[in-house]
């Protein structure tokens, strides 16, 4: 995998690091979703919102999590090191079903952004690809300062400051 660099950092190819638990999250954790969810229903709400507040509207910015979800899951930076395509992030972090699927179409957007301050709903643990997670009580909003790194496909990545 020569000329291959991972977002966030390691080395392709090279075995997964065996990581253990840890009770708590660093300061800034990352949510993963896979491209087509992070386009049309977290970007797309995130300008709309935007754009109300330019012009003085109330608005509410969309939530990183489903609408009807106890809480969201999220990883640390570690739990991804070595990973340069969303086919890898999805075994790392155990993604199943139309999620893996729309992040081998789609590529995948992960959301680094402060820890929550809100009690955690799972003890910490790890997925069954030996990614560090835990869950959060409740939801996350979209809020400036937060950075999206798209990785595509075929690997390509670019970030997004937000």
């Amino acid at each position: 995998m020569a000329g291959v660099v991972c977002p966030f950092g390691g080395v392709p190819g090279a075995p997964a690091l065996q990581l253990q638990p840890q009770i708590r999250p660093p300061a800034r954790v990352f949510r993963v979703l896979s491209g087509s969810i992070w386009w049309q229903r977290i970007y797309w709400d995130w300008r709309q919102y935007v754009a109300a507040l330019s012009v003085g509207l109330a608005a509410v910015p969309p939530n990183l999590g489903p609408r009807t979800g106890p809480g969201i899951y999220f990883t640390d930076r570690q739990s991804l090191e070595g990973l340069p395509t969303p086919t890898q992030f999805t075994h790392r972090l155990s993604l199943y079903g139309p999620t893996a699927y729309q992040c081998y179409l789609y590529g995948c957007a992960l959301i680094k952004f402060t820890t929550p301050a809100v009690p955690l709903l799972t003890p910490p643990g790890l997925t069954a690809g030996g990614a560090r997670e835990w869950q959060a009580a409740g939801n996350v909003p979209m809020a400036h300062g937060m950075v999206v790194t798209s990785v595509e496909p075929d690997g390509r990545w670019y970030q997004m400051p937000i």
